[in-house]
C-alpha cells in the first residue's frame, strides 16, 4: 500500500511539473523574421525571466503549450526585472482545436527593447504601454539561445491563432 502511494505521489508531482512548463520562441524582426531565440522546454510560469544576456532586439514571437494548459499570458517588460514598459497578451487555447498555439508577429510599444517576459497560467487583461515600476526580487536569466531548441522541427508550423501587435 505504501509503494503504491508513493506512486500516486509521484505521478502526481510529474503531472504538477509538467503543467507548470511553457513553451516560448522569440524572432529578432516582426513576422518570425530574423534569427529565432528559443528558451528551454521548462521555464516556469508567474517567475521573471531575463532575456537581456541576448543581444538582439525581439520583435515577435511564438507561444505554445502544454496540452493540459488552457488559459494563458504572457508579458514582455523593457526592463531586465519584470519592470518598466509592458505589452500582455492573454490567450485561451484549446488543445482539440489549436494544434500548435499563437504568434504574436509585433509588438505594440516594447519593440526591439525587450529585456524580460513573465508567462503566467491564467487568463488576464490585454496590456499595451502599461508601466511596472517595481522590479522583481526573484528574477531567472534563463538559457534562451539563438536557434530551436534540440529536438524541434527548424520549420515553423502553421498557426491558426496569428495577431499583430
Amino acid at each position: 500500500m505504501l509503494k503504491s502511494t508513493s506512486l500516486l505521489a509521484l505521478a502526481a508531482l510529474s503531472v504538477y511539473v509538467a503543467m507548470a512548463e511553457a513553451n516560448i520562441a522569440f524572432w529578432e524582426h516582426m513576422r518570425q523574421g530574423g534569427r529565432i531565440i528559443s528558451c528551454p522546454r521548462a521555464l516556469k510560469f508567474n517567475i521573471c525571466h531575463r532575456v537581456s544576456n541576448i543581444d538582439a532586439g525581439l520583435s515577435s514571437y511564438m507561444f505554445w503549450t502544454n496540452e493540459s494548459k488552457k488559459d494563458f499570458s504572457v508579458t514582455l517588460y523593457t526592463g531586465d526585472s519584470c519592470s518598466g514598459t509592458y505589452d500582455r497578451w492573454s490567450f485561451s487555447l484549446d488543445p482539440a482545436k489549436d494544434e500548435y498555439g499563437f504568434f504574436v508577429e509585433e509588438f505594440a510599444t516594447v519593440n526591439d527593447k525587450v529585456q524580460s517576459f513573465k508567462m503566467a497560467d491564467f487568463h488576464t487583461s490585454f496590456v499595451k504601454g502599461g508601466y511596472w515600476p517595481t522590479a522583481d526580487e526573484d528574477v531567472y536569466t534563463n538559457e534562451c539561445q539563438f536557434g530551436w531548441p534540440s529536438g524541434y522541427s527548424s520549420k515553423v508550423p502553421p498557426m491558426s491563432n496569428v495577431i499583430r501587435g
